[in-house]
């Protein structure tokens, strides 16, 4: 049993959300992109994937990448957590 946090990992999580009508095609291709950054992920389900980014100018270009695809209706994203244990919202004007 976890009874307490004694570290916080230092990373940044996102969630991404695909419509399950969109092309798979597009999901293949984000998860390519985000092995080259250099992202851990996991996926959930066939329409949701968890991406760690390791630290914060890594994120950075992870929201920046993650916001352009959510502009562009190809997904919805959000941020699990950030590493201070807040919830900053990492987009294009941070």
């Amino acid at each position: 049993m976890i009874r307490q946090l004694i570290k916080l990992s230092g990373h940044y999580t996102f969630r991404v959300w695909f419509d399950a009508a969109k092309d798979l095609s597009f999901q293949d291709e984000l998860v390519t992109i985000v092995r080259d950054f250099g992202c851990e992920f996991e996926r959930w389900s066939a329409n949701l994937l968890a991406i760690d980014a390791a630290t914060a100018p890594l994120a950075q270009k992870l929201a920046d990448y993650l916001f352009a695809c959510q502009t562009a209706g190809q997904l919805v994203y959000e941020t699990a957590r950030s590493s201070d244990g807040g919830d900053k919202h990492w987009d294009r004007h941070s």
